[in-house]
């Protein structure tokens, strides 16, 4: 007899690069983000948890810092081949990316090109998307610098009535589901609900 498939939740994260968030900010996000994902293990209690990132420098990276932390799979989406890709960041930024992927469960490329780099950011945006039951948006509410960016990202969840808990990236403001002030209850339920949909 076979064994009952494990249920899971999978988590994408959306948001800015260093040069939006702001270096006081940054330490509550970091906060945020640990307490998101310790809450989200203590909700679980055997639910299988996984975050898909584009492992970005910046928020991306944030979250699988805390993500991992917690006891949770990673998997990568990047949007060029990893060599390529790591051109984007700093030199600590790319020291950081390796060690993601090194520790990422999966490491998926899709292959983009320096052509249309607008497109290559916004087809990995789609592909966290696609792959999550919930996003995590680290994001300052403002415009998107480019197509595929923060704001269109978290539009698109919203479009497909996907919860979205967002992190204020200006540390202003606090943490919400889907406009509502974010509570352990809160998490326990759509952590619950969310698994049990994908069981």
């Amino acid at each position: 007899m076979q064994d009952k498939p494990r249920r899971q939740l999978v988590l994408g994260v959306t948001g800015h690069r260093p040069n939006r968030l702001p270096e006081h900010a940054r330490g509550f996000v970091e906060q945020q983000l640990a307490e998101l994902f310790a809450g989200v293990a203590r909700a679980a209690d055997g639910i299988a948890v996984t975050l898909v990132s584009a492992l970005a420098e910046g928020a991306d990276m944030m979250a699988a810092r805390a993500a991992l932390a917690a006891g949770s799979r990673l998997d990568a989406v990047l949007p060029f081949p990893a060599r390529e890709y790591k051109k984007d960041f700093s030199v600590e930024g790319a020291r950081a990316f390796d060690g993601f992927c090194t520790k990422a469960a999966l490491v998926l490329e899709l292959g983009g090109t320096r052509t249309d780099e607008e497109k290559a950011y916004e087809d990995v945006g789609l592909a966290v998307l696609d792959r999550s039951d919930m996003l995590v948006a680290i994001w300052d509410g403002g415009a998107s610098a480019g197509r595929g960016g923060t704001t269109e990202i978290v539009a698109e969840a919203a479009r497909r009535a996907m919860p979205i808990i967002r992190i204020d990236a200006k540390g202003e403001t606090p943490t919400t589901l889907s406009g509502a002030p974010l509570t352990d209850g809160m998490v326990l339920e759509i952590v619950r609900t969310l698994a049990q949909n994908r069981a």
